[in-house]
């Protein structure tokens, strides 16, 4: 996964509280001949069974190219409040515009995060609903 994605999924991540499952590393075989879901050591402490595995990926692999094209949205939104920032004759009413469009296309990301999260949520049964929110606390 390249690594600003990864940046932001992990800062999202913290942002809410909630487990990184960021780090997805490539799928990797399992002693058992099924895959795993490295990186997303909160999913294996769910106990998931193969079919709730194959639905939060589903999930996962849906949401990726949303993703992507917000967080290019993102570094050019920030990329051009630096290149303000540099400039001669630096315009505070013109770097609010870019720091605002900046705050809006984080903010669809933190939704679209939510969101994510609600449709993983739906996919457990009530037990592992209980445990998940556990590991928020922590």
């Amino acid at each position: 996964m390249r690594e600003h994605i990864k940046a932001f999924l992990l800062a999202s991540s913290l942002a809410f509280g909630i487990p990184t499952f960021v780090e997805a590393e490539p799928l990797e075989r399992a002693p058992d001949g099924a895959h795993e879901m490295r990186g997303m050591r909160w999913l294996r402490r769910l106990e998931l069974s193969d079919a709730q595995r194959d639905q939060i990926f589903g999930i996962f692999h849906e949401q990726a190219d949303a993703t992507r094209e917000l967080m290019k949205l993102v570094h050019r939104a920030h990329e051009a409040l630096r290149l303000a920032a540099l400039s001669p004759g630096f315009d505070l009413a013109q770097a609010r515009r870019l720091a605002d469009a900046a705050a809006r296309t984080l903010s669809d990301l933190a939704l679209m995060r939510a969101e994510t999260l609600s449709r993983v949520a739906a996919v457990l049964t009530p037990a592992q609903r209980e445990k998940l929110a556990l590991f928020h606390l922590h």
